[in-house]
């Protein structure tokens, strides 16, 4: 009795154990459909023997139970690394979904500044410029005179300095100077802006590139924006005194790395930032792995490379 209750017991584990596997099977699970191939194909080979299988798995019960015990579990395995990796998927996808609107709002916000708001302030300084002598042409008080060309003046500074502002923020939002200039003209472009407002650290660039590569538009921005946020990386954040950018193409693919002799990207609170999430989702857009080598006092090496797919 208590044999044909082990037997029993194990036949209804195995088909509960079958009928699941049927089911991942149907739902397009690989390794549920390769379990079923294996047993049936040992089904197969067992079938002469089929009068010995009730007492073969009653005598080997509990080799039985643990064998599709671990295939269970192994199975619950690899779905949960197939959500995890989904959900990984999907979240990439946002990813670049949302790199591209920035992308296009950047330029839009560029095309409004340089199109609409820097003429009109522009235009704004030329009237006030223009409004200094008649303001001592018409007023008789000197010291009225002066006090209200003082503050002329003042106004002119504040426009002046809003008109800079709003040329940096084209210069680091716009996207159109890849495709007007190039990507090289702009990385040259990118490095002499900050050789200029900085004495520390030295930048160079070294390349073998024509003036414009034959890159798609989408392929350069992105790899513009990891040059660009990298470079800002280790400016603001390395105390380097020298930093290198090198781009160099092998046929058509482009090796990219940007290092510097600084403090080390893990010696600061920037190591899992949303710049780096950005640069690394950049370079899976590429096709690439962002590669980040660093140790502390010992400089950081950021590091990719594309494929041209023109």
């Amino acid at each position: 009795m208590e044999s044909d209750a082990y037997y029993f017991t194990t036949c209804a584990f195995l088909l509960f154990v079958f009928a699941a596997t049927f089911y991942l099977s149907y739902k397009g699970n690989l390794l549920a459909k390769y379990f079923l191939w294996t047993w049936a194909a040992l089904l197969l080979v067992a079938l002469p023997y089929s009068s010995h299988i009730p007492s073969a798995i009653t005598d080997h019960i509990a080799g039985i139970t643990i064998i599709f015990f671990i295939y269970t579990l192994f199975l619950i395995k690899r779905k949960n690394q197939k959500t995890l990796e989904t959900a990984h998927e999907e979240t990439r996808r946002v990813l670049a979904e949302a790199n591209k609107r920035m992308d296009e709002e950047r330029r839009r916000i560029a095309r409004q500044l340089h199109d609409e708001i820097n003429p009109n302030l522009l235009l704004a300084k030329i009237e006030l410029q223009n409004l200094v002598p008649l303001i001592s042409a018409s007023m008789n008080d000197a010291e009225h005179a002066e006090k209200a060309q003082e503050i002329v003046a003042k106004v002119l500074a504040s426009l002046t300095s809003v008109y800079q502002d709003c040329r940096e923020i084209i210069r680091n939002t716009r996207i159109e100077i890849i495709d007007s200039i190039g990507l090289t003209t702009a990385i040259e472009s990118l490095v002499n802006h900050y050789t200029h407002i900085l004495e520390r650290p030295v930048i160079a660039l070294e390349h073998n590139l024509p003036k414009r590569p034959n890159i798609p538009l989408g392929s350069a921005v992105n790899a513009y924006r990891i040059i660009q946020e990298a470079l800002l990386n280790a400016v603001k954040h390395a105390d380097a005194t020298h930093i290198t950018i090198g781009v160099y193409q092998t046929g058509k693919r482009y090796n990219v790395s940007i290092s510097d002799d600084g403090a080390g990207i893990y010696a600061n609170k920037n190591e899992h930032g949303i710049g780096l999430i950005d640069m690394r989702e950049r370079a899976r857009v590429l096709g690439s792995d962002l590669r980040i080598e660093s140790r502390k006092g010992k400089g950081t090496k950021v590091s990719f490379s594309f494929l041209s797919q023109d």
